[in-house]
Parts: C-alpha cells; structure tokens; sequence
C-alpha cells in the first residue's frame, strides 16, 4: 500500500467486505478473505499520525477487531495496537522537539 491513496483503497475495500460479510454463504467467506489480505497488507505498510487522522482507516479496522472469528479480530486488533503505539511515539517525538 502506498500512501495516502493507498489507505483510502484499503478503508474502502475493508468497508465493502463489512457489507458483504452480512450476506452470508459464500459471499460472506469471500468477503472475509479478503479482510484479511488486507489487514495484513496495512501490517506491513507504513502509517502515520496523519495518514490515520486524515484516512479514518482506524474506525472500519475496529470494526473488524469486533469480528467473531478470532483469527480476523486479533489481527485487526494487533493492527490497532501498533498504529496506537506509532501515535503515542509520534506524539512524544513531537512533544521533545
């Protein structure tokens, strides 16, 4: 994922399997596989304070930290939890400067 575009795909692929999770069936399956391609996809890309703040990705990632299947749930959790802790050092890196 590059940049900021790249973070609005993701939030706007994420989005879209959130609406055809509720389908069921199949569609429902599809839709979860490609969840989790892309949460691990923003695991290895770099995102920061802004691109949070100006994306919103964090909201529909949380939505998925809420998913039964805990395999889906830990992963947008522990993707949660690194972006957390990238905002708390960006903030404290801008706090000393």
């Amino acid at each position: 994922l590059d940049g900021m575009a790249g973070l609005v795909e993701a939030r706007e692929g994420l989005k879209d399997s959130l609406e055809r999770k509720a389908l069921k069936g199949m569609q429902a399956i599809k839709a979860e596989r490609e969840a989790v391609a892309w949460l691990k996809g923003l695991m290895d890309a770099e995102v920061g304070p802004a691109e949070l703040r100006d994306t919103r990705i964090g909201l529909v990632v949380n939505e998925w930290r809420k998913h039964p299947e805990p395999y889906i749930s830990r992963l947008a959790a522990a993707l949660l939890s690194a972006w957390k802790r990238s905002w708390k050092e960006a903030e404290k890196a801008s706090a000393k400067a």
